[in-house]
């Protein structure tokens, strides 16, 4: 059995009171993403979880960092401005 592939469809027309003519998907806010560690130190979860925030498309997901410990040496690893790394300690 085969399965149509599924596709997104934007719908251009303005929301009730608004005048935006913008595509509905762009008008929506960064999807909030928290990647929750133990610690932040150096190792491969660490550097795959810094890659994922690096990579991740700004205007579609707002990536948040939370470290059970402390944040650790792999906080420097991420390139983005935007990205917040709590260490809960």
């Amino acid at each position: 059995m085969t399965q149509a592939p599924l596709t997104v469809r934007e719908i251009s027309h303005p929301g009730p009171g608004t005048s935006d003519t913008r595509p509905i998907r762009q008008r929506q806010r960064a999807l909030k993403i928290a990647y929750v560690v133990y610690g932040f130190g150096i190792g491969g979860l660490e550097r795959c979880v810094a890659n994922l925030c690096n990579h991740l498309d700004p205007e579609r997901f707002q990536p948040l960092v939370i470290s059970l410990t402390e944040s650790g040496p792999a906080a420097e690893w991420i390139r983005r401005d935007d990205v917040a790394i709590v260490g809960l300690h």
